[in-house]
């Protein structure tokens, strides 16, 4: 499994559409959304961590820890569940972390008329956004280097990245 996390405009989907022509066996899912009841981090974090030749354009977990308390003041993952998720995973020789923050500038969530107030929020606060993800990711990456993770921060990092992903898959 691969799950690729960053901001909006980071590069995550782009990046994903060279790794599955690249790898078409990856089916990619994409984030379902915020998390509403405590109990579907279990399961959406623990159980799909067993699943290969899948890709996570972002993942609930991952996700909730940043925007959470910018839309609600509040996160429902604390750092510490962040970290004991990721030593969950880590343990499935084939997953792997990718974190896409290439810098093509944040995308606004998509304009199909009237936005509701969590879209406007989100847009009003990309920068918080990104430079919250940075310091997480830059946290993880440095104090946890034991699990397989991968940072895209120039479209050259893609190629690097196919090269990897096709070791893991051997």
């Amino acid at each position: 499994m691969l799950i690729f996390e960053g901001p909006d405009g980071g590069g995550k989907s782009t990046t994903i559409k060279f790794v599955q022509a690249a790898f078409p066996e990856y089916d990619v899912v994409h984030s379902p959304g915020p998390i509403t009841h405590l109990t579907e981090r279990k399961f959406w974090n623990w159980e799909l961590c067993r699943l290969e030749n899948l890709i996570f354009d972002r993942c609930t977990f991952f996700s909730e820890y940043i925007y959470g308390p910018v839309l609600r003041t509040v996160s429902l993952i604390s750092y510490e569940e962040v970290i004991e998720f990721i030593m969950y995973f880590q343990r499935f020789p084939k997953n792997m972390l990718i974190y896409c923050d290439i810098g093509f500038g944040h995308h606004p969530t998509e304009d199909s008329g009237e936005k509701t107030e969590l879209e406007k929020q989100v847009d009003e606060n990309q920068g918080t956004i990104r430079e919250e993800y940075r310091a997480l990711f830059t946290r993880l990456f440095t104090d946890h280097q034991h699990f397989p993770r991968f940072k895209v921060t120039s479209p050259l990092d893609v190629i690097d990245l196919l090269e990897v992903i096709r070791g893991l898959k051997e």
